[in-house]
């Protein structure tokens, strides 16, 4: 038997310089309009992931709000 990855970190901490002019939160820039963090965790949660940990940083409370909408 297989044991299954459940949790998943997510680091979200950085600045996304390479990203310049998409927006000032790098896991909140969208494509095909849904950010990239929730394309990310959809992904992990199709495959097992339950439980998610997002280190945060820079631009922490834009991303924070978004993931308190996303939980609920």
């Amino acid at each position: 038997m297989t044991d299954m990855i459940r949790d998943c970190l997510i680091v979200a901490a950085g600045k996304g310089t390479r990203l310049k002019g998409l927006g000032d939160s790098k896991p909140l820039v969208t494509l095909a309009g849904v950010p990239l963090i929730e394309h990310a965790m959809h992904a992990a949660a199709r495959n097992g992931v339950e439980q998610f940990v997002v280190v945060t940083g820079y631009q922490a409370e834009p991303l924070q709000a978004f993931l308190s909408k996303l939980g609920k």
